[in-house]
């Protein structure tokens, strides 16, 4: 009996150990149970096909949600994009699958691959924003307003869709195990409001307020938000509307991450810990107000990192894949462009994005530093100890280090009157923070654990300019004026005395 029971408990161990690892570790285990699975595509130009001049290289969006086996495609991207569009979608959509369709607005870069996506796909529905929003206000050639347009370009598609949906502020909808409410347009604009634009350009602003604007909420509670191209216009309205109730995990950073939009007011009342933009054709450099190169979206990322972290499709040459589960969520950087979220590809750990780092000084080359906590999936926030090493990283993740000026590394960083020192960033950008005693040139300076600044204080130790200040498990003798760490010497603390070694280091006499 002995034995068998032994033999049991052996078997019940066996069993209680495999399970954990197939918990744990397998990939295919874990996305089994996404409540939602989110790819912004990368795209590309056809072969043998190029934009029109008044184009613009505008690639558009494309974004495909799957949830408990359904598959929703948000925007399509332009005409010129459209295979690498439809190869992404095969990689991820099983054959035989319908392919429900979602157009925020009616534009040529994000609507004008349908046709070609129809011939491939059977589309179930496809919600489109309402044909009477906007009325009489955008002519076309094909008339006045957005119901001719889609008939002039979708004509073919509309007949072949199981269901066609026009979209309005208030309406729902799901997605598998998603819920979805449209939140906008509730702005009302008219075209007269940019007649001062570039000619020919008020169209394309006017129209761009009138995207919708859609909430995804996962069973877990988990937010996505998504908003076409709106502007700062549109932008305004909703966050004098909806407020906090904006609120979102995930934002596709509206109108591809442009400064046109992303405003501190909407981004402040959205606060995404992760952000991503379908930026094919604006991944270009310009210049900021001090001179140096900067990426395009160097603005609005700013803003956005005092939250989280971006993702800028077009400038990683990579698909994002983000998975969600509960309140889990995991971003990957499908290098290989097929739709397959590999562990390997998990954005984990320290993670190098494209972002508001000067392109044009030493050892910057536009990226900005992030560490994603392996177990919250968070980018870290403030000071943070990885390894035996302090680092610093701002409210939304980045990691802070001080600049170049010319070819010079300014090692130190103002805070106000206080100073932080960081170390020379190494090949991947990264840099740390001095904290305790720190050799900077020939001599030691002591920087607070606690904050990273360097020692100041009111008062000294019994009266003297000094004060003694412990570290791990010694104690420095410190200059309260600047920090300055006394060595190799004899200090007075009070009414004792003390031998400073040579890194500091006190014993008493």
């Amino acid at each position: 009996m002995r034995k068998k029971a032994r033999l049991l408990l052996t078997m019940l161990l066996s069993l209680a150990l495999v399970s954990s690892v197939i918990t744990v570790f397998p990939e295919e285990a874990y996305a089994s149970s996404d409540d939602m699975r989110l790819y912004s595509i990368y795209l590309t130009i056809n072969s043998g096909e190029k934009p029109d001049a008044e184009d613009e290289q505008e690639y558009g969006d494309a974004v495909l949600m799957e949830s408990n086996g359904e598959y929703l495609l948000m925007d399509t991207g332009a005409a010129y994009v459209s295979k690498s569009v439809i190869n992404y979608l095969k990689k991820v959509v099983p054959e035989g699958a319908t392919l429900n369709v979602y157009i925020s607005h009616i534009h040529l870069d994000h609507f004008n691959a349908l046709p070609a996506i129809a011939r491939e796909f059977h589309i179930g529905t496809l919600y489109l924003p309402d044909k009477d929003t906007i009325g009489t206000q955008y002519p076309t050639d094909a008339g006045s307003g957005t119901g001719p347009m889609i008939n002039k370009y979708l004509g073919n598609v509309l007949g072949q869709c199981d269901e066609i949906r026009w979209l309005n502020a208030g309406d729902t909808f799901s997605v598998g195990k998603v819920s979805a409410k449209v939140l906008g347009p509730v702005g009302s604009f008219s075209l007269s409001s940019f007649k001062n634009d570039t000619y020919g350009k008020q169209k394309g602003h006017y129209l761009n307020n009138y995207s919708l604007t859609t909430m995804f909420t996962t069973p877990g509670g988990v937010k996505f938000l998504t908003t076409g191209d709106i502007e700062k216009e549109e932008e305004s309205k909703l966050a004098s509307k909806y407020g906090t109730s904006l609120k979102a995990d995930i934002l596709k950073l509206p109108h591809h991450g442009l400064k046109s939009s992303n405003t501190e007011k909407f981004i402040s009342k959205v606060k995404p810990t992760f952000a991503f933009a379908e930026n094919m054709g604006y991944a270009e450099s310009t210049k900021d107000d001090s001179g140096n190169k900067v990426q395009r979206f160097n603005t609005p990322a700013k803003i956005v990192q005092k939250y989280g972290m971006q993702y800028m499709v077009a400038n990683e040459k990579a698909s994002l894949g983000i998975s969600v589960s509960g309140r889990d969520i995991r971003l990957f950087r499908d290098k290989n462009n097929d739709g397959t979220l590999a562990s390997g590809e998990r954005l984990v750990g320290w993670v190098s994005v494209a972002g508001i780092a000067p392109l044009s000084q030493k050892n910057f080359t536009g990226k900005d530093n992030f560490y994603i906590n392996p177990a919250s999936g968070k980018p870290l926030t403030g000071i943070k100890k990885i390894g035996k090493k302090t680092y610093l990283f701002s409210s939304g993740g980045a990691l802070q280090k001080a600049y170049y000026k010319g070819t010079t590394y300014r090692h130190y960083r103002t805070y106000g009157k206080r100073l932080r020192y960081f170390s020379t960033p190494d090949k991947n950008g990264v840099a740390y923070m001095a904290v305790g005693p720190k050799k900077i040139g020939k001599s030691y300076f002591f920087f607070e654990p606690k904050t990273g600044y360097r020692f100041k204080a009111k008062k000294g130790t019994g009266g003297t300019k000094l004060k003694k200040v412990k570290y791990g498990k010694y104690y420095y003798a410190v200059s309260i004026k600047n920090g300055l760490v006394k060595r190799s010497t004899t200090v007075k603390l009070g009414k004792k005395k003390y031998k400073a070694d040579k890194k500091g280091r006190l014993k008493k006499k």
